[in-house]
Parts: structure tokens; C-alpha cells; sequence
């Protein structure tokens, strides 16, 4: 071989064919955790026989630049989704052991890479328009305000009079609990499966809403979940297993690491040929008191999130509240009048005292309800407000088996009740009568479809 090709394989040239390789954006996305541009090329350039694994989470934000967002190269060779940019965003505040950024904050870091790397849009104030007309609107404040931030996230999706639900029937694990606390969390194969299983499920029964419990899905595993949701056009609803920030070399033991309790809402929606996913990331805002006891039993350091969100996709407006947070008689009322339907995720044994919460609040709120337990405690279930024997359309406890249970709850005619008086109420058995101060003009702005309008004037609020 000639000398001055011989070149071409040694290792300083091989080196530098990388990092321009990365520099092009060609790798491929889909074996990727994170998007390319997060990568610190100087990583690879100047590895100096450090192994750099792409493909595992851990590795690339190791090695991430989360500061380097507007280089001069700003084309991919495919679509950057806002789901994939909504992951690294979160992803980059755990790095930090920060807390996750507020929904607005969020919306406008999404808007200004979305629009950058797909189409060279610096602007981002000019062009707002190009994305809350093709992915989806927010408007913060909204709810019984209280001393938390509420957001109104509106997806751009086809109205539905009816939507398929399902519960996953699967069970958590308190050792698994353990090792994600300890820094060595479960990620056998077994255990893929048993989520792909609830998956497919969902997917071969075309369900609209799958919800899962608190603590479910590894953190890692959400990128090719909500990819997955994309492409099959399914909404997921999921705990996401407990999170450790990363341990800072030159910090002494004496400083704890945040532990953070995500729930991941993931809703999809199409525009021409692309099917995307918004993906929000609440973080809980109460740690059960055994919760707590079990994270600073480890020297770690819980980490409590500020606000809630109200969803509004397929017509359908919706809560979402994790475990715990049920216990805060104000807070679970934040949305009356609002929500068709208030989901929970629970890993919770204590099973009489939340049902009986979710007892009085579908009927307090009048809405349906979605409760997600571990299979082992049950009382997993779908409620409408109705009288006792007709309240449970789901009601599961129990199993070794990990499956799926699918029904529908009928928004159309919750709206239709709910726009009438007591005198005409009591002729239609369907339901039990609405509360005390419950609005029927904010059903019947939904039934109209103006119902955002409605709210976007603060004076109605």
C-alpha cells in the first residue's frame, strides 16, 4: 500500500472522518437518543482514545454541548420533530439539576430549533405563525388559578365524538424502585417486552388513549415511544421510572442528587405527509410522604415541579395529575368546567383513600375519570359520572399477565348533558346532574369549537 494512503487509516485521520461524518448530520437519527447538534464535536476530535458510544443516552449527553444551538451549518437531511427536541430539551435540564422548563419556556426552545434546523428560520417572533399553525398552540394561566402556573396546550388534530381508551394492566416493581434510586435501574430485555406487549396491544386495538401507571417507562425507552406514537397516531399517557441527575466530578458527597418524578403526556397528530408527537413532561409537584422517605433514605434530593396542564387534542380537554397530587382538595379542581376528563398515573397502595378521591372528584368535577395503578394494588379504571352501578366502565385488579383493557367514553354526549338545567337533567338517567357552580357555557363553547377563544381573553377567566 502506498504511503500516502496508508495515511488515510491511521488513527488521527480516521479520527478527524468522524467528527466531519457527525459535523454532517448523516448519521442516522433513529439510533440516536439525542439530535446530532447537541453532540460536542471537540468530543471526538480530541478524544484522545476515549470511546464515545452515540447510541446510549448516558454517553452522548456527556459529552453534549447544550450551549451550541445556532451554528453556521444549520440543515438536516431529514425532519427534526419536535418530540426529538422536546427529549433533549429535558434531558439537558436534568444534566444540569435543574428543574425542567416551564411550559412556555419549553414551547419557545422547541419553536426556535424546530424552525432553525428545518428550515433556516432565525426569526422566530416573525415566523411564530409557521409552527402554532402546523403543531400546536399554548396559553398559559388558565384553571382556578391558584399559586402554581396552569397552561392550555392545544394540539392541532381532527375532532372526535368518541374516544377509545385503554389502562394497561401491569405491575411495578419496589425493587426496581431500589435500583433506579441506587444509580443501577432494571433495563433487561424481560422487562422491554413487557411494555412492547402493552404497546402493540393498544396499537392492534386502534385505541386513541393508552394510560399506563405512575413510574412505568424508562426514561431512555420515551424517544422510540414517541416515535412509536407518531407513526401509529396513538396517545399515551405514562409514568416515566424515577430520574437521578448526574453526580459532578469535584462534588463532595455531602451534596445529594435530584431525583425527578416525570409524567410523560404524548399526543400525536399529523400535517400532510409527517406524523409528529408533542410531548409535554410534567414534573410532580407533591412526593408522597413514603415516596420521600424512601429518596432522602438514599441521600438523594427530590425534586418538586410548579405547574399543571390542561390538554386539549382531537376536541378532547383533559388533565393530567400524578399520584399524590389527588390529595390536594384544590388542586385537583383546578380545571372544573374545563376538563372532558381528568387522567391519574398511581403506583399507590393505599388504595380506599384514592378511590375514594376519584370517586367524589369525577363526580364534583363532572367528567370521566382515568385511574392507573399497579396491577398488584388494582382499582385501575375508567369512570363516567354516573350513578354507582353504572360509574365503572373499566374497573381491573390482579393478573400476572400484562394487557391492555379498552372501552370508550362518549364526549359528545357528556357535552350534551351538561349543557342542560336541572329540570331537564332529571328526565336523562345517563348521568348523575352537574355540581354547584359547574359552567355549562364552557360546554357550550366546546360543543361550538371556540372555546380557546373564549379563554384567551383573561376577562372570562
Amino acid at each position: 500500500m502506498l504511503p500516502g494512503k496508508a495515511n488515510l487509516f491511521s488513527e488521527e485521520s480516521l479520527t478527524g472522518m468522524r467528527a466531519a461524518y457527525c459535523q454532517s448530520r448523516m448519521v442516522n437519527k433513529y439510533v440516536l437518543p439525542l439530535p446530532i447538534s447537541w453532540l460536542d464535536h471537540s468530543a471526538i476530535a480530541n478524544s484522545e482514545g476515549k470511546t464515545i458510544n452515540l447510541c446510549h443516552l448516558e454517553s452522548l449527553v456527556e459529552n453534549a454541548n447544550w450551549k451550541a444551538s445556532s451554528e453556521d451549518y444549520i440543515y438536516f437531511p431529514y425532519m427534526v420533530t419536535p418530540q426529538e427536541i422536546a427529549y433533549a430539551l429535558a434531558c439537558k435540564n436534568i444534566a444540569w439539576g435543574k428543574p425542567l422548563t416551564s411550559t412556555d419556556k419549553q414551547w419557545e426552545n422547541i419553536k426556535e430549533r424546530y424552525l432553525k434546523w428545518n428550515y433556516g428560520v432565525d426569526n422566530v417572533d416573525e415566523n411564530e405563525n409557521k409552527f402554532d399553525e402546523v403543531h400546536a398552540k399554548l396559553m398559559p394561566d388558565v384553571g382556578n388559578y391558584l399559586d402554581k402556573p396552569c397552561y392550555a396546550v392545544s394540539i392541532t388534530s381532527p375532532a372526535s365524538k368518541r374516544i377509545k381508551i385503554a389502562i394497561g394492566n401491569a405491575r411495578l416493581y419496589k425493587e426496581d424502585f431500589k435500583l433506579a434510586l441506587t444509580g443501577k435501574p432494571n433495563r433487561t430485555y424481560a422487562r422491554y417486552r413487557q411494555a412492547s406487549l402493552l404497546l402493540k396491544e393498544a396499537i392492534h386495538s386502534k385505541v386513541d388513549l393508552l394510560v399506563l401507571p405512575e413510574s412505568y417507562l424508562p426514561w431512555e425507552w420515551l424517544p422510540d415511544v414517541s416515535r412509536l406514537c407518531a407513526n401509529n397516531q396513538i396517545a399515551l399517557v405514562t409514568g416515566v421510572e424515577h430520574i437521578l441527575s448526574p453526580k459532578k466530578e469535584g462534588n463532595s458527597q455531602d451534596i445529594p442528587q435530584k431525583v425527578y418524578n416525570l409524567t410523560a403526556v404524548i399526543l400525536p397528530y399529523h400535517k400532510d405527509d409527517y406524523k409528529f408527537a408533542h410531548v409535554v413532561y410534567h414534573q410532580k409537584t407533591h412526593f408522597s410522604p413514603n415516596e420521600l422517605r424512601q429518596i432522602k433514605g438514599y441521600r438523594l434530593e427530590p425534586f418538586e415541579g410548579k405547574e399543571y396542564q390542561l390538554f386539549q387534542w382531537r376536541d378532547l380537554w383533559f388533565s393530567v395529575y400524578c399520584c399524590y397530587e389527588l390529595a390536594s382538595i384544590a388542586e385537583r379542581s383546578l380545571f372544573q368546567s374545563f376538563a372532558d376528563l381528568t387522567v391519574a398515573v398511581e403506583w399507590n397502595k393505599d388504595v380506599s383513600y384514592f378511590s375514594s378521591i376519584v370517586d367524589s372528584l369525577c363526580r364534583d368535577l363532572h367528567c370521566y375519570c382515568i385511574q392507573a395503578n399497579s396491577s398488584d394494588y388494582g382499582d385501575s379504571r375508567v369512570m363516567s359520572p354516573s350513578k354507582t352501578e353504572l360509574r365503572d366502565i373499566i374497573k381491573t385488579k390482579g393478573g400476572i399477565n400484562y394487557t391492555i383493557l379498552v372501552d370508550e367514553i362518549d364526549i359528545d354526549a357528556l357535552r350534551e348533558y351538561q349543557r342542560k338545567e336541572y329540570e331537564l337533567q332529571r328526565d336523562d338517567e345517563t348521568y348523575k346532574p352537574t355540581p354547584p357552580n359547574f359552567k355549562p357555557q364552557i360546554t357550550e363553547h366546546k360543543q361550538r369549537g371556540t372555546l380557546w377563544d373564549y379563554i384567551n381573553s383573561s376577562s372570562n377567566l
